[in-house]
């Protein structure tokens, strides 16, 4: 049986990081002009730690898993590169 205590907290926690992720990503973000895409970069050289991001990737799985959303797409850019993209 699950704990719901837990599931609450795993819930609220993933809800919480993508609002930070998402304000992250629009207070860093330069805005491009007509046509122009941002530039890709490793995560490491913008501030992001690629072992993390696998974390975050298992847990956006888990949630399409458990069928609490039907599908996610994460983006993260910072200092105007796109430094990290999934669905």
């Amino acid at each position: 049986m699950k704990n719901q205590g837990s599931d609450r907290v795993s819930r609220g926690a993933v809800i919480w990081l993508c609002n930070f992720v998402i304000v992250l990503s629009t207070a860093s973000l330069t805005k491009p002009g007509p046509g122009q895409v941002l530039p890709n970069a490793k995560p490491e050289q913008v501030g992001f730690a690629s072992e993390r991001l696998q974390r975050l990737d298992a847990a956006m799985q888990q949630r399409v898993d458990e069928k609490q959303f039907a599908g996610i797409v994460t983006i993260l850019a910072r200092h105007g590169k796109m430094a990290y993209r999934a669905s």
